[in-house]
């Protein structure tokens, strides 16, 4: 039936067109409408998105999309600038600007953006014995087809971490066979979750998605993602989660000249797709579109002229998306729908004021919600959040000191929106990588507690907390009291990349060896103004309480003769019970000065084995305090005021002798 449907059709297309030129003016009419998007393979998002908006973006002869099966973004960047009939492609953004860099410099010229789109996951499915990517090395490796962002994306990632496989270069569909087959360890694959390809994969094949570790260097390029059990039921356990890399998509288009035709067409499908934005975010569509920003800007590109100006008109016209609110709200209120539209325009410019008086929502990240010193953080923002007039504080972090978990979800919050972000860095660079992402997104950032690297200073307006190098020279200051002459010492810290905690044991060395260092962490201690730091040491927690005290326990066993252990943080004191057990022991040495035991942090806990002589000093920060600034901070930044910077809390240096007055104000 559709065959001899599709033959009448064109028969009597054929019996219409009676002249030349009249057949002439219908092929014009067809192509002037017709837009070719190239994409991706059949299976990919690019693919189906493709398909989506030629479903959704019909309009017959004024409007239809042609989805246009490619060989990936590499090539589909090729196609965009010279195979005919392509007038948009969806590509990767790494895509983009690895041509830029290693073929055209001059690209941002020649191919324009018309939006980014959604963000496609690095998908690496491996056979059950690969634990980490690393466990690949040496092993046969799919990479996807030539050409394709796979191959690329996959170049990229296994460089940067610097391993090397057997590479292939099948389908991915004849991939996954061949996994499943033995014949191949992994294959690896940049789509959006789920993938379709993975449908049918079940949990008794012997086969799992294996993490991908961040790098600094990696999220310079690529976002923080991951896998849940909702995505991928045969492949992720219940309640886990797979951390992975995700690229984002970009509709591209060639930079034609106005007076072309196809800037025409191509201005005509921006109207269209933009209009419409809203439909294509409904079921039985892509999952993918609900993701999509129309003004959501690919630093370094220029975006296509007509789509910057329905934006631009888009924003003057109804101030914001709320004005179709407003209108609605107009239209169903008999008293107020027959006003003049100029009345009109005076209560929506008061609906606009009462929007922006609207509560603020602001996030507290702290390294870990574990940690009682964070606690003291958590409710400084919170009675911030009772202090000030529409200000929620959003306290949210890892469970347990986890470097990779704080970047995903700071990545999450600037994804969806939130209005500013405070957030006490586990990683520095790692950190740095993300806020990059929020400083696009214009979302005012602030660090506490502790902050970025010098180089990154300007991924965040202020920092609020203890000038850190200072506890590390007043824990030393307490250390040499005890021991003017020097001797065996061994510093705990919490993450080797923690950068508030590099700058405490530079405070601790420099003031020790009675020299200056040029950076954090300083210089190891090996004799300096008397001073050695012991083989083990330093110790590095990662802020878990139940390990600093561990490590405490052994190294008290293992050196009965050491000096002093200097904790740069209270977590082994934050188990106060397990700490006791642990140095009451040593109680006699610490009362006859034999040993220094000297942390920072001042809070309860700690005070009371202060007193009861279970260390000889506490060095203390202003935790609540930091946690309420920070919401202050925020709230001034988005008002348009200058903060000062950074902004110091303030130590309490406590011993036993000033026991019951050092925590007084």
């Amino acid at each position: 039936m559709m065959i001899r449907f599709v033959l009448n059709a064109w028969l009597a297309l054929t019996l219409l067109v009676s002249s030349a030129a009249a057949q002439e003016s219908v092929v014009e009419e067809i192509n002037q409408g017709t837009v070719g998007v190239i994409a991706g393979g059949i299976d990919g998002t690019s693919m189906r998105a493709a398909s989506d908006l030629a479903s959704v973006l019909d309009r017959g002869n004024e409007l239809r999309v042609l989805p246009i099966q490619g060989k990936g973004s590499v090539q589909a960047i090729s196609d965009i600038l010279y195979l005919r009939g392509i007038d948009i492609g969806i590509v990767q953004s790494d895509a983009l600007a690895f041509a830029q860099r290693e073929q055209l410099p001059q690209l941002p010229q020649l191919i324009h953006y018309i939006t980014r789109l959604y963000n496609e996951e690095f998908h690496i499915l491996a056979r059950d014995d690969v634990q980490s990517i690393v466990d690949l090395r040496g092993k046969r490796v799919n990479f996807g087809t030539p050409g394709s962002g796979t191959e690329m994306t996959a170049t990229i990632v296994f460089d940067a971490l610097n391993i090397e496989v057997e590479r292939s270069a099948f389908d991915q569909a004849l991939a996954l066979e061949k996994l499943r087959n033995g014949e191949i360890d992994a294959l690896l694959y940049v789509v959006g979750k789920p993938a379709r390809l993975f449908e049918s994969i079940e949990p008794d094949e012997g086969l799992r998605l294996v993490p991908v570790d961040y790098t600094p260097e990696l999220l310079d390029t690529y976002l923080p993602s991951r896998f849940g059990e909702a995505d991928y039921p045969g492949l992720v356990p219940p309640g886990g989660q797979v951390d992975t890399l995700a690229v984002g998509a970009v509709m591209a288009v060639y930079n034609w000249n106005p007076d072309n035709y196809r800037h025409t067409k191509v201005t005509r499908f921006v109207e269209a797709f933009f209009s419409q934005l809203e439909e294509l975010q409904q079921d039985p569509r892509h999952p993918k579109w609900r993701e999509v920003n129309l003004t959501a800007q690919l630093p370094g590109w220029n975006r296509f002229a007509p789509a910057d100006e329905w934006l631009k008109q888009a924003i003057v016209a109804n101030r914001s998306p709320l004005r179709t609110a407003f209108e609605e709200f107009v239209s169903e209120n008999e008293e107020v729908a027959t006003v003049p539209p100029e009345v009109k325009d005076s209560l929506f410019e008061e609906f606009i004021a009462w929007q922006n008086s609207r509560a603020l929502t602001f996030a507290l990240v702290p390294k870990a919600v574990n940690n009682p010193f964070f606690d003291l953080a958590r409710d400084g923002c919170k009675q911030a959040e009772s202090d000030l007039e529409s200000v929620e504080c959003l306290y949210i972090g890892p469970g347990e000191h986890t470097e990779q978990e704080q970047a995903q979800i700071v990545q999450d919050l600037i994804d969806r929106g939130i209005d500013g972000i405070a957030v006490s860095p586990s990683n520095a660079p790692l950190m740095a990588a993300v806020l990059r992402r929020a400083e696009e997104a214009n979302i005012p950032v602030v660090t506490w507690d502790s902050d970025l690297l010098a180089e990154h200073a300007s991924l965040r307006q202020a920092y609020v907390g203890t000038d850190n190098y200072e506890i590390g020279v007043n824990l030393a200051q307490l250390t040499m009291s005890l021991k003017p002459e020097g001797g065996s010492i061994c510093i705990q810290s919490g993450g080797p990349e923690a950068a508030n905690l590099n700058q405490r044991i530079q405070g601790i060395r420099d003031t020790l060896a009675g020299t200056a260092s040029g950076e954090p962490p300083g210089v190891r201690l090996e004799g300096q103004g008397g001073w050695t730091e012991i083989a083990e040491c330093p110790l590095f927690t990662s802020d878990d309480a139940a390990v600093a005290v561990q490590q405490m326990a052994e190294i008290l066993a293992a050196h009965p003769d050491l000096d002093a252990f200097v904790p740069t943080g209270g977590w082994p004191q934050f188990v106060p019970a397990a700490y006791r057990q642990v140095v009451d022991p040593y109680k006699d040495r610490i009362a006859s000065g034999d040993l220094a035991i000297v942390a920072a942090d001042t809070l309860p806990m700690q005070m009371d084995l202060l007193g009861e002589g279970l260390s000889v000093g506490q060095v203390g920060q202003r935790p609540y305090e930091m946690g309420y600034r920070a919401m202050l901070l925020l709230k001034e930044l988005l008002e348009g005021r200058p903060v000062e910077d950074p902004i110091f809390t303030g130590l309490d240096v406590c011993t036993q002798e000033n026991l019951d007055s050092c925590l007084s104000g």
